[in-house]
């Protein structure tokens, strides 16, 4: 799932997840996937 997506279905709310995929970019971590726990 995508991190827009878990940001769009769950506004608002704390949610768990697992990191897939991210990158790093002027020293912060943009995450792209993730894996809803």
């Amino acid at each position: 799932m995508k991190w827009q997506e878990v940001q769009q279905i769950f506004p608002n709310q704390f949610v768990k997840f697992d990191i897939l995929h991210s990158k790093e970019k002027d020293n912060q971590e943009i995450i792209d996937d993730v894996l809803m726990g």
